[in-house]
């Protein structure tokens, strides 16, 4: 419980500001400027909480190590066989000639996903933003912290969104295979252009049943064909796959499952009346929803998969209670919500691997949390 507590604080302060908001709009109609210094504080808080981060999670650890070493190093051409994207090391390489200090790239790094993420809530959630900022705690954090060239990736597509609703084709495959250079993932966005913006409750009711299926059965008897497929591409691909194989296991009726499903529920049921709001953040989170229970056994790959998905959650979250019309199904939809979000901020941050420390308090050295991590799973 004691390595969640910053989180799930940091969760609360940001329901905090958006609830405040609400308050003062019911007794001041036009709060714009006290509702946009709260979108201040929350982002400083942001930047700060995790810009200044010591060594939390597992990637930090080599992500640090690759910026330190950027002078030594000797980078392949062949892009299936190297370490890192191109677009990545060619990032750090720019940021390395002003400072070689990994705290200093990683404040850089969040600097620039939190703009980012600013553009994205503010045009996908508009007056809900403090409510959507403070769902990224629950859902995107463990993204922010450990996958340093995903949320690249992720956030590039997220704001490329605005070209499927503009049917811009080229601009957005233009972003696409921009974000490719960060993460070869990317490219898994590219067909969501033809699909995701179209009103499909028929098929995702049906791909929602698939996936609970496969959640009980599994993806055992596909795993065979992954290793086949992986061996014939070789280089990355076969070690991605067979480290993903390896993390395999039976996972039963979790209460993630039962947040899940609820989710889902209420996501088709309104279907028609959040489409309406935001289509595209709708089908999105209904994928991560789908992707989630698809790859639940092979826990890398569910991470991964959802990872690429996270952000729609948020962005469709804030939409979900008042298009309930039941003023009792509202409340009840808000306090079930409240405690998921919450044990979800618990679970994710419970392991020591997630003690919470800051620069500006003072942080372990890389050694001592190695040390600490590997004495604490003996």
């Amino acid at each position: 419980m004691i390595y969640a507590i910053p989180y799930l604080l940091l969760y609360t302060f940001f329901l905090s500001l958006y609830y405040r908001k609400v308050a003062l709009s019911k007794q001041i109609p036009n709060t714009y400027k006290t509702e946009k210094n709260y979108i201040i504080v929350a982002l400083i808080v942001y930047l700060l909480f995790f810009g200044l981060r010591g060594y939390i999670f597992t990637d930090c650890y080599q992500y640090h190590e690759f910026y330190e070493d950027l002078d030594h190093k000797k980078f392949t051409i062949t892009y299936i066989d190297a370490l890192f994207e191109p677009g990545y090391i060619i990032s750090n390489i720019i940021l390395h000639s002003i400072s070689d200090n990994p705290f200093f790239f990683q404040f850089i790094w969040t600097l620039i996903d939190l703009i980012l993420l600013y553009i994205i809530l503010r045009r996908e959630t508009n007056k809900y933003f403090l409510l959507a900022f403070a769902f990224l705690i629950p859902f995107f954090e463990g993204i922010q912290m450990n996958l340093f060239r995903n949320i690249k990736a992720i956030l590039i597509f997220f704001w490329a969104i605005k070209y499927i609703r503009q049917q811009k084709l080229i601009k957005y495959t233009l972003s696409i295979l921009l974000a490719s250079t960060f993460h070869l993932t990317a490219l898994l966005f590219w067909p969501l252009y033809f699909i995701i913006n179209k009103n499909m409750r028929k098929s995702m009711i049906i791909i929602c049943c698939i996936s609970i299926i496969f959640y009980f059965i599994g993806l055992n008897s596909l795993l065979g064909d992954m290793i086949v497929i992986a061996s014939f591409l070789g280089g990355k691909f076969e070690r991605i796959t067979n480290s993903y194989i390896d993390s395999a296991e039976q996972t039963g009726f979790t209460f993630g499952f039962i947040y899940r499903i609820i989710l889902m529920f209420y996501l088709l049921i309104l279907y028609r009346k959040l489409s309406k709001k935001n289509l595209i953040m709708l089908n999105l989170g209904l994928l991560y929803i789908c992707c989630s229970m698809f790859f639940n056994d092979i826990l890398v790959l569910r991470d991964r998969f959802i990872a690429l998905f996270a952000l729609a959650v948020p962005c469709i979250l804030p939409y979900v209670a008042p298009c309930i019309n039941s003023r009792g199904g509202k409340n009840l939809f808000i306090i079930l919500n409240l405690l998921f979000t919450l044990a979800y901020t618990y679970v994710q941050n419970s392991q020591l691997i997630a003690k919470y420390e800051n620069i500006l308090f003072g942080i372990s050295s890389k050694n001592e949390v190695q040390r600490r991590v590997e004495n604490s799973t003996r």
